[in-house]
């Protein structure tokens, strides 16, 4: 379980820095970090839409042709 939550807190940290870097570039970056960021801290599975964007964060849902209501990469090497 350790080693989970070690991941878990690299894609938060991965995250942070994307939305850092490229959130002037990628106005919805924020957005879809921040749902991603709430469904690992909650221990939910992610949704199709949240794991795509862990897959490609710098191209928009919108982008993508992807819908997303509201409420509902791997970086490096491991």
């Amino acid at each position: 379980m350790a080693q989970a939550a070690q991941l878990e807190q690299q894609i938060i940290l991965n995250l942070a820095f994307l939305v850092q870097k490229y959130s002037e570039t990628h106005p919805t970056i924020q957005t879809e970090a921040g749902r991603v960021t709430q469904s690992i801290n909650k221990g939910v599975m992610l949704t199709h839409q949240e794991l795509d964007f862990l897959l490609d964060p710098l191209t928009s849902f919108e982008e993508k042709g992807i819908n997303v209501s509201p409420g509902d990469y791997t970086f490096g090497a491991y």
